[in-house]
């Protein structure tokens, strides 16, 4: 949720709960000369409310997972969600999904979880992979940027054509009654 708020709102408080079922922002931003919206759901990571994932990741174009690197259940965790959200969006198995991987909270001193621990996790899944701080700013806009970029690389340039326009006034050119 900071993580979010910090790139979307440009604000971090401590003051968070943990997200119950998923919460969501939107962000429009230009990478690479193309305009891009971004709509960011945050989903509750705990076992209880996977269920939930479907109804909010059916139709995403790329997903980022976070952990928090001060602690390590958040970690070990990573490679179930990540199968997880792959089966419910049909593509099980698919480690080139678009996909990234932050640790989070880079900034505590209790950290647990080494860089080099997760960087050997993500680079076996082929994923891309930031630490970041929330709290003090450190490579959040990067890592979105950089989500946005790569499922930008991996749509179908033709599947959006923002070119053909419809026009509703004349659809069907039916002639007016004189009544309501």
């Amino acid at each position: 949720m900071t993580l979010r708020m910090r790139y979307v709102d440009n604000s971090f408080t401590l003051a968070t709960k943990s997200t119950i079922g998923a919460d969501y922002l939107t962000k429009v931003i230009e990478v690479d000369d193309q305009v891009c919206t971004l709509n960011i759901w945050d989903t509750a990571g705990q076992e209880r409310f996977q269920g939930l994932g479907n109804n909010f990741f059916r139709g995403s174009d790329a997903a980022i997972f976070v952990y928090d690197v001060s602690r390590k259940n958040t970690f070990d965790e990573l490679k179930s969600w990540i199968d997880q959200f792959l089966i419910q969006i049909a593509q099980e198995g698919n480690y080139k999904y678009p996909m990234h991987i932050i640790g989070n909270k880079i900034d505590r001193p209790d950290r647990i979880v080494t860089r080099e621990t997760a960087k050997e996790f993500c680079d076996k899944l082929g994923v891309e992979y930031f630490e970041c701080s929330a709290k003090e700013s450190v490579n959040v806009e990067k890592a979105f940027e950089s989500i946005a970029r790569l499922a930008l690389s991996k749509m179908n340039p033709t599947q959006y054509n923002f070119d053909d326009t419809i026009d509703i006034d004349n659809a069907g050119d039916k002639k007016k009654d004189d009544c309501c």
